[in-house]
């Protein structure tokens, strides 16, 4: 008769068992599907990012080049006075 009597206290104690494991299942899908939606929000910020460094790569090469373009005849112009001091 004892065992009957232990079987709502069994069953109680597997439906808590039972919630206490969707609980826990609900929480790892909920943590993946945000760390999905950071890896891609992530991603599109790098990628702009990326996009942005590269432009400012692009302006910068154009603007040493330029600024080259000015110092080759001032670098030109002082060799050939140190030339003429010889």
């Amino acid at each position: 008769m004892s065992h009957i009597q232990d079987i709502p206290a069994v069953l109680r104690s597997d439906w808590e068992l039972r919630d206490f494991v969707r609980t826990l299942s609900r929480g790892v899908l909920d943590l993946t599907a945000f760390l999905q939606r950071f890896e891609q929000h992530a991603r599109s910020r790098i990628a702009t990012l990326d996009e942005r460094l590269e432009r400012i790569e692009r302006s910068l090469a154009t603007y040493e080049a330029r600024v080259s373009c000015f110092d080759a005849p001032a670098q030109y112009a002082q060799s050939e006075a140190s030339l003429a001091d010889i």
